[in-house]
C-alpha cells in the first residue's frame, strides 16, 4: 500500500511539474579515500561529511529543471499532453512480446500427421464398442476475457481515468488540509472566549462555545490534559443549563403526611418530579458489595420512616477510589427511575442515576452560580481542585461511559 501511495505521489508530482521538490533525488560520492559517500538531496546545498577520513564535500542540490540528453531530473518538461503521455506510460505495465513457435520440420510434420491418424482409429474403435445411445454434452460458452478488457480500458479511458483519479485524490487531499484548519481556528477562537464568558459568569453562551471547542479538537485528534478540561466544563455547563426547577429532599418530603404515612399516588407524584431530572450531589460513592460495577451513593437523610438507596451503574466510578479525602464528591446526574418502597421487598425509596449523565464538578464558578459557598468553604474549594486535577491527568475518565453496565444490571436483587 506505501509503494502504491509513493507511485501516485510521484505520478503527480511530475505532472504538475513540482517533482524536484516533492520527490527525494539520492545521491552518491566517491570520497578520496574511496569511501562512497549517499544520503538524499535537499532543495539547498549541504556538506556531507566522510565517516572515515572526515573530509568535508559539498553536494548540490536538487535539480529544478527539466531533465536534457545529459543531465536527468525527476521534472519533466514540455507541454501539459506531453507529460501526462509520460506519466502515463511509466504507470502502464510494460508490454512483453508474444513468444515465437519454433517451425516444425517436414519429418515432424510426418510423424505427427501418423500418430494422429493411429489416434483417430483408436477412437473409432473404442466409439464402436460404446453404447448408441449417450447422454448430450453441455458445453458452456467461452469469454474472451482479455479481448473484453482491451476493448474496455482503452488508452485513452486509462488516461482519463489517471486525470480523474489525480483530480479526486487532490480534492480530498484539500479538503481534509482545509478541515484541518477550521478545526484549529475554531479551537484557538473557541479557547479564547471561554475565558471571557467564564469571568462574565454568562454560562448559557458558555455552552455553544464550548461544543465548539470539543469537536475541533475531536477533528484534530486531541486527547491531551487541556482537551480533558474543555470536555468536562462542557459536561458541567450543560448541566447548570439543564438543571430541575424541584428539589430532591422536598419531592420525598412531600410524598408523605402530617403523621408519617406516604399519601395516596406517592410513587408517581415522586417520578413525575424526579425522572429525567438533573440534581447536584454531595456524597460520598461507595461499591455495591452485591453487584459489580454498581456503586451506592451515600443518602443520609430519611423522609418518613422509609430510607432512600440511590445507585448507578458505572463501573468507571471505581477510579474515583482515593481521589478525594473522604470519599465525599461533588457531582451532578440525572435520575432514571424512582421505586417506590411499597415496589421493593426492602420498603425503601431507590432512586435510580442515568450513567452517561454523571458528571464530576471541578469549576468555582459553576459552583459559585448554584449557590454553593466556594469563597468560604475552604474544603469544597480543596475538594473541587482534588477532582479538577483527576479529570485532567485521568485519560480513561472522559471515556467512563463505554463502561457502562447493561439495563439488567440495575434489576432489584
Amino acid at each position: 500500500m506505501p509503494a502504491t501511495i509513493s507511485k501516485i505521489r510521484r505520478a503527480k508530482a511530475r505532472l504538475l511539474g513540482t517533482a524536484a521538490e516533492e520527490i527525494p533525488v539520492a545521491f552518491q560520492l566517491r570520497c578520496d579515500c574511496g569511501n562512497l559517500l549517499e544520503g538524499t538531496r535537499r532543495s539547498s546545498w549541504q556538506q556531507a561529511v566522510c565517516p572515515q577520513c572526515q573530509a568535508v564535500h559539498f553536494v548540490l542540490p536538487v535539480n529544478v529543471y527539466p531533465s536534457t540528453g545529459s543531465v536527468s531530473s525527476e521534472v519533466i518538461g514540455g507541454s501539459f499532453a506531453h507529460r501526462l503521455t509520460t506519466v502515463v506510460s511509466e504507470l502502464l505495465p510494460a508490454k512483453s512480446p508474444p513468444a515465437s513457435r519454433p517451425k516444425k520440420s517436414a519429418d515432424d510434420a510426418e510423424l505427427s500427421g501418423a500418430a494422429s491418424a493411429r489416434e483417430r482409429e483408436a477412437q473409432a474403435v473404442a466409439a464402436d464398442e460404446r453404447p448408441r445411445f449417450r447422454l448430450p454434452r453441455f458445453t458452456m460458452p467461452k469469454i474472451d476475457f482479455a479481448g473484453i478488457a482491451k476493448r474496455t480500458f482503452t488508452p485513452f479511458r486509462l488516461l482519463v481515468l489517471s486525470m480523474l483519479g489525480i483530480v479526486i485524490a487532490t480534492s480530498a487531499w484539500m479538503l481534509h488540509q482545509r478541515k484541518l484548519e477550521n478545526a484549529r481556528q475554531s479551537w484557538r477562537t473557541s479557547l479564547d472566549q471561554v475565558d471571557g464568558l467564564l469571568a462574565d459568569a454568562d454560562l448559557t453562551a458558555l455552552q455553544p462555545v464550548l461544543a465548539d471547542a470539543v469537536a475541533a479538537a475531536e477533528t484534530l485528534g486531541f486527547h491531551d490534559s487541556e482537551f480533558r478540561r474543555v470536555v468536562n466544563l462542557h459536561q458541567e455547563t450543560e448541566v447548570y443549563n439543564s438543571l430541575a426547577h424541584a428539589d430532591l429532599l422536598d419531592s420525598l418530603f412531600g410524598a408523605y403526611s402530617e403523621s408519617g404515612s406516604l399519601k395516596s399516588g406517592a410513587a408517581d407524584s415522586v417520578r413525575a418530579d424526579m425522572v429525567g431530572q438533573v440534581f447536584v450531589f454531595d456524597s460520598g460513592i461507595v461499591p455495591d458489595a452485591g453487584h459489580a460495577g454498581l456503586f451506592v451513593v451515600e443518602f443520609p437523610v430519611t423522609p418518613g420512616r422509609h430510607r432512600v438507596e440511590i445507585r448507578i451503574a458505572l463501573p468507571a466510578l471505581a477510579q474515583l477510589a482515593d481521589v478525594v479525602e473522604g470519599n465525599q464528591y461533588l457531582f451532578a446526574a440525572a435520575v432514571q427511575n424512582v421505586s417506590a418502597p411499597p415496589e421493593n421487598a426492602d420498603g425503601a425509596w431507590r432512586i435510580e442515576l442515568q450513567p452517561d449523565t454523571f458528571v464530576l464538578l471541578t469549576s468555582e464558578v459553576h459552583c459559585r452560580e448554584l449557590g454553593l459557598p466556594v469563597d468560604v468553604d475552604d474544603v469544597l474549594r480543596k475538594r473541587l481542585e482534588q477532582q479538577r486535577d483527576f479529570v485532567e491527568r485521568s485519560e480513561q475518565w472522559v471515556d467512563r461511559n463505554q463502561t457502562i453496565l447493561a439495563s439488567d444490571g440495575m434489576e432489584e436483587r
